[in-house]
């Protein structure tokens, strides 16, 4: 759980609720999906609304989509550059000789057969990790959209606020 004030409390005071949706999915740039649904479920609480089964089922696929895109584009672009030959090779070069000499765990799941080769991998615009996660996310994404829309539609027809 993020612990990190953002104020969005405060800009949400005096608002119609259902706007909660569509302003605190802005609270990341990478994971507004996540917050998107929780505050939809906030509201379904907050106004006494059942979800209906094929609801749940729609949020969950949605959940799904979104997690397609958020781990890639955390751990293949934005965090694992940071692992990558490119960049500690120039920190921290004696970590990449010893990587060259280091059996990647598990070679035989994921074809990486040192360390190096997978940091290799991880080279931001050329490594078959990177180029990878930026595929997933567009996958991601578009399954996100598709589901997202069909929610959006959906929860305007159950939260209609007289």
């Amino acid at each position: 759980m993020a612990m990190l004030f953002r104020g969005y409390e405060i800009i949400l005071q005096g608002r119609d609720p259902r706007d909660a949706i569509d302003i605190s999915s802005r609270a990341c740039g990478v994971c507004g999906g996540v917050h998107s649904s929780v505050s939809s479920q906030a509201l379904d609480m907050a106004f006494g609304v059942q979800t209906p089964p094929m609801g749940v089922t729609v949020r969950n696929l949605g959940a799904g989509a979104e997690m397609l895109y958020d781990h890639p584009i955390h751990l293949g672009l934005l965090a694992g550059p940071d692992y990558s030959t490119a960049l500690v090779s120039v920190t921290n070069p004696e970590i990449v000789r010893k990587a060259e000499n280091t059996s990647a765990p598990h070679a035989h799941v994921h074809g990486y057969k040192t360390i190096k080769d997978i940091m290799d991998a991880m080279d931001p615009l050329t490594g078959a990790i990177y180029l990878e996660a930026i595929e997933f996310t567009r996958l991601g994404r578009a399954r996100c959209a598709t589901t997202c829309s069909a929610s959006t539609r959906t929860r305007r027809r159950w939260c209609r606020v007289a």
